[in-house]
C-alpha cells in the first residue's frame, strides 16, 4: 500500500532559496525592463548570476516610493548563463508559483 501523502503529492517539494527584490524610481523603468519579459504564467529576470532549474524564492518587484508592483513566489524553469546576444541577455526564465492578489 502506498503512503497517502506521496499520493497527493503531485510536485516535488523544493525549499525556498531567499528573496529576490528590484526597486526601480519610476514606473517607466519597471516597464522598460519588463514589459516584453513578463506574462499571467512568469517572467524573463535578466541577472548575471542565473540560479539553476528548480529552484524557488520569493520575489517583489516595486517602486522606490514603496509601491509594489508585483510580489510572490517564483520558480525557476530554465536559465541562460552567459549573453548570447543583444535579444538574448543572461539570466533566467521564472514560473509564477504564487502571486499575491494585487499581483494578480
Amino acid at each position: 500500500m502506498s503512503d497517502p501523502q506521496s499520493a497527493d503529492r503531485q510536485r516535488t517539494r523544493v525549499p525556498l532559496e531567499g528573496k529576490v527584490s528590484l526597486v526601480f524610481k519610476e514606473l517607466r523603468g519597471f516597464l522598460d525592463q519588463y514589459a516584453g519579459n513578463i506574462s499571467l504564467g512568469g517572467m524573463f529576470l535578466r541577472t548575471a548570476n542565473p540560479q539553476p532549474p528548480g529552484t524557488v524564492f520569493h520575489f517583489e518587484l516595486a517602486l522606490a516610493d514603496g509601491t509594489g508592483l508585483l510580489q510572490g513566489i517564483g520558480e525557476v524553469v530554465w536559465m541562460r548563463e552567459q549573453d548570447e546576444a543583444v535579444e538574448r541577455p543572461a539570466g533566467m526564465g521564472i514560473r509564477f508559483r504564487q502571486l499575491d492578489p494585487q499581483s494578480r
